[in-house]
């Protein structure tokens, strides 16, 4: 379905939906994601791996704050976590997120912790209504990050400490 965008993925808005449905209703014309398109799932399994690589980024960023000589803020690791952010926020914007938080539930009443399962639910909502511009603005960090870190490593540029 993201292929031809019908209906459109990653949004969660239905007056959105409905103005690119152009009144297609789920018995007209949308049949769920079956036969070939049922490999379109997978991305929901890559999402866990996703999340691990995430955690590990973060753990990263935060030994950047703690050089030889001690707590240090530099330019590279202020621009390590702009990037981690970003990415954080593509990453947990993502529709099945969404589905992994509390899309699975209808009632959060009914629940232990449902309050906070639904507020949860709410702000992951608000995040993937942003979901492709998160997916650009990482692309962008990521590449600059990584540009950043190969003139570092190949003794072009120093990086300059702010604090430290």
């Amino acid at each position: 379905r993201a292929f031809f965008f019908d209906p459109p993925a990653c949004r969660t808005d239905v007056q959105q939906k409905d103005r690119f449905w152009a009144g297609k209703n789920a018995a007209e014309g949308y049949r769920g994601e079956r036969a070939l398109f049922v490999w379109n799932n997978i991305h929901r399994y890559f999402l866990y791996a996703s999340i691990i690589v995430v955690l590990f980024l973060w753990y990263e960023a935060f030994r950047t704050l703690f050089g030889a000589q001690g707590f240090q803020v530099s330019v590279g690791s202020l621009l390590w976590f702009l990037n981690i952010v970003l990415l954080s926020a593509y990453t947990f914007s993502c529709h099945s997120f969404r589905h992994l938080v509390g899309g699975n539930k209808d009632c959060y009443s009914c629940l232990r912790g449902g309050n906070a399962r639904r507020k949860t639910y709410n702000f992951v909502t608000r995040l993937n209504l942003r979901h492709p511009q998160w997916a650009w603005l990482s692309l962008f960090s990521l590449l600059a990050t990584d540009i950043y870190l190969r003139l570092l490593q190949t003794g072009v540029i120093t990086d300059f400490k702010i604090i430290g």
